[in-house]
């Protein structure tokens, strides 16, 4: 299960982060949501579907297999095979998600 964290300046300022050298990270992921702004870049490489979340919104995902826990899209070294891989698995361990923060506001 996810440990979630909001990254704040005070809270991480001696971390770091390294992108990921490969993909392990997706190798069970049967599908990966897809926003807007990517249809374009990902509708010539992979099926899109849209699946109904459980508070019956829809959210429109990268297919990458139709068995759970298997992804087509990885070879045996866990590197990506098509040229476009989803923001989703880009950004990773990084996600968006909703919070009760109330947004920072600048004035100039």
């Amino acid at each position: 299960m996810p440990n979630w964290q909001v990254v704040s300046k005070e809270k991480h300022i001696n971390s770091g982060w390294v992108s990921p050298s490969d993909y392990r990270q997706a190798k069970e992921s049967a599908l990966a949501p897809l926003m807007a702004a990517e249809i374009s870049h990902a509708l010539p490489f992979y099926p899109l579907a849209f699946v109904k979340l459980p508070d019956g919104r829809f959210q429109l995902n990268a297919i990458f297999s139709l068995k759970n826990d298997v992804n087509l899209f990885l070879n045996q070294a866990n590197r990506w095979l098509v040229p476009y891989v989803p923001a989703a698995l880009l950004s990773y361990p990084f996600a968006m998600m909703k919070t009760d923060l109330v947004p920072l506001t600048v004035s100039i």
